[in-house]
């Protein structure tokens, strides 16, 4: 059991090897030298992966410096296996370094990833009133020339997927028994060609050998002990393509991993279609309330599909705070079409009860709607994150304003009265005097007190003649007058 263990280590750093060319200076011809330098270069390598994980711009620099520290490390520990022999401990530093490379090329891809996606704060360029619509946030910039295409063309492609599967092939046939190398080749197939033909048999193939090297280590394991599951294995067969398959990788991971198996729930959080993987994911990330998923809801809510906006938003609620309630109402701009004031809002009162009439419709149903749900689920800490919304400028400030008359928050409402403020810096005064409007009677005693403030007079004094049909004008004592005989009929 001891050879099998260290024979699988040693093989498994033939992967690397594949992938990219192995450091050939620089190895001491002291073990115990090689061995230090290896645990130096792992420390180093570590360092780098977890800054990279951090996100950023350069999330994908730090990785592949990681990436090298992690090969040098893997040259460096096989050096010192192969001349002094089975140390367990320095088995299980290698076994370890197994993972934080397939890491190291998840945040490696072929090409380079677009700069992480802001924060929606967009354009909110407008008039006095705030009436023009921005312009949707996905419209793609217009180019005069076609950009030029990356990498070789399809046909060499696909040409070159066929020549490495063909050598994984042969390699299959003439060394049966080196099954981590033939699992590299086949993955390295699937992992880098997945736009050609080849990749989804080359995947087919890799999952073949890896299942029946795991059945056979099994069976060589002493009885009443369980073999540890090999994170490589079980993340080939998070690409598998039933969901019973991908479901008990994920659960055999985290079971595995524990919380290192955090960076691949947040990969199945993003792409994962199917509802029951989701669902596992969604309790495993439940399950661990990471500091790091809560990192991660920046990147979440730039992802444009619905399924993740309301995952988001329900993961939110149950291991959230109110400073994250800012990334629902960004995952609601990322996915749903804006609502913004009209030109002309203040031209006459029908105008406003529209607007009124469409805004609350949009939180009728849809991510909108399952946004409200989540918020109120979250109880105070769900408004306190609203309100945090309006010490910012831009889209989400103005679609927070929405959120309030939705809501039907009154204690809410009277922090919108701010935006009844006049001057051309307020871009938000349409959707405040559309959102005090919406609701109704409860709010009048509170514009009845903006009458006092010179700053919001004009604004409040026309809502409350809109509202009550009354004629008054700035004059705070003729409405206090009014709303105190209607509060003894």
């Amino acid at each position: 059991m001891r050879f099998r263990r260290t024979r699988f280590l040693l093989l498994f750093v033939s992967i690397v090897s594949l992938s990219s060319p192995l450091l050939a200076a620089g190895v001491p011809s002291d073990p115990d030298e090689a061995l230090d330098m290896a645990r130096k270069e792992k420390k180093a390598g570590v360092e780098d992966l977890n800054k990279a994980r951090e996100g950023g711009r350069r999330e994908t620099v730090l990785a592949r410096s990681a990436m090298r520290h992690f090969e040098k490390a893997q040259e460096l520990y096989a050096f010192y296996l192969d001349e002094v022999g089975e140390i367990p401990k320095v088995e299980e530093e290698m076994s370890e370094l197994q993972s934080l490379l397939y890491w190291c090329r998840k945040m490696t891809p072929l090409r380079e990833d677009p700069a992480e996606a802001p924060e929606p704060e967009m354009d909110d360029s407008g008039g006095d009133d705030g009436g023009a619509s921005a312009q949707p946030h996905d419209e793609p910039p217009i180019e005069d020339t076609p950009a030029e295409p990356s990498g070789p063309p399809a046909m060499s492609r696909e040409q070159e997927a066929r020549r490495l599967f063909e050598e994984a092939e042969r390699f299959a046939g003439q060394h049966p028994d080196q099954v981590m190398q033939i699992v590299a080749r086949y993955f390295r197939i699937s992992d880098g060609f997945r736009d050609t033909s080849f990749a989804s048999r080359a995947l087919e193939k890799a999952m073949k050998y890896a299942r029946g090297f795991q059945k056979d280590a099994g069976s060589e394991a002493e009885p009443g002990k369980r073999e540890r599951l090999d994170p490589t294995m079980l993340r080939l067969r998070l690409r598998h393509d039933e969901p019973d398959v991908r479901i008990s990788a994920i659960n055999d991971l985290v079971a595995s991993l524990g919380k290192e198996a955090i960076v691949d729930l947040h990969e199945l959080f993003q792409s994962e279609e199917h509802p029951e993987v989701r669902e596992t994911v969604f309790k495993h990330l439940v399950d661990f309330k990471s500091r790091k998923t809560q990192d991660a809801f920046k990147k979440f809510c730039t992802v444009e599909k619905t399924h993740v906006a309301k995952d988001l938003m329900r993961l939110i609620s149950e291991i959230g705070r109110d400073k994250h309630v800012r990334y629902m109402i960004y995952a609601v701009l990322y996915n749903e079409k804006r609502i913004v004031a009209p030109y002309g809002l203040y031209r006459s009162g029908d105008n406003i009860d529209g607007f009124v009439s469409r805004f609350k419709s949009a939180y009728g149903y849809g991510l909108r709607s399952y946004m409200l749900s989540c918020i109120r689920k979250m109880d105070k800490e769900g408004t306190d994150g609203i309100l945090d919304l309006f010490r910012t400028r831009g889209a989400a400030t103005r679609e927070a304003i929405l959120t309030v008359g939705a809501l039907g928050s009154v204690d809410l409402g009277k922090k919108v009265i701010i935006y009844l403020n006049r001057g051309k810096g307020n871009r938000y005064r349409g959707e405040a005097l559309g959102t005090l409007k919406s609701l109704g009677d409860p709010m009048i005693p509170y514009l009845i007190k903006a009458v006092s403030n010179p700053s919001q007079k004009h604004w409040a004094a026309w809502l409350l003649r809109d509202m009550t049909g009354q004629p008054y004008g700035g004059s705070p004592s003729q409405w206090w007058r009014w709303y105190r005989q209607q509060r003894r009929r």
